[in-house]
């Protein structure tokens, strides 16, 4: 059995809370020059779902290799089940939500079509959900593999990567779509 104690995960967690703050700050920097304001909207969805996919999987990872039920290597069956479900469940809700949310940007006055806005959400989402289950994966093994306890590192450092790469995603998404 596991004794946490305090000591410990302020040890672990106050250099990775350290970290990952000051990578915000630059995914902050980024967006405060972006001209592209309509689609900043997005933003804040997509940072979303992408944060709470790569937080329920960092959970299920860090929960099954304490348990044992998941092995930390890549062929493990237990993982790969979480990694399906991870994938299909991104894909259906960034589907889902680039179709909910194109009546609140036309509420808020974005000259954004239907199908630009469907493409865009749609493309960033499956590479955001994409990135969140590779850096998962690497960072609860990783750690664990360490000694490090995957429950202190795995969600801060996801999510970080998450609200980062979820800006880049939706910049390549706006590309590829051509607006």
């Amino acid at each position: 059995m596991t004794v946490y104690r305090a000591a410990k995960i302020i040890r672990e967690s106050i250099p990775v809370l350290c970290i990952c703050a000051a990578f915000e700050i630059a995914g902050g920097q980024v967006l405060n020059r972006s001209l592209i304001i309509p689609l900043l909207m997005l933003v804040p969805m997509i940072n979303g779902v992408g944060g709470n996919l790569g937080s329920v999987l960092g959970a299920r990872l860090a929960s099954g290799l304490h348990a044992g039920y998941i092995q930390p290597v890549l062929g493990d069956r237990e993982l790969m089940k979480n990694i399906g479900t991870t994938l299909v469940l991104g894909l259906v809700t960034f589907a889902c939500l680039s179709l909910v949310g194109y009546p609140v940007m036309r509420l808020l006055g974005s000259p954004i079509p239907l199908v630009h806005l469907v493409a865009i959400v749609f493309i960033a989402g499956c590479l955001l959900t994409v990135i969140e289950i590779i850096s998962c994966i690497g960072i609860a093994i990783i750690s664990y593999r360490r000694g490090l306890d995957p429950d202190d590192v795995v969600i801060p450092i996801v999510t970080t990567i998450g609200d980062l790469m979820g800006i880049i995603c939706l910049f390549v998404a706006i590309g590829v779509v051509g607006i």
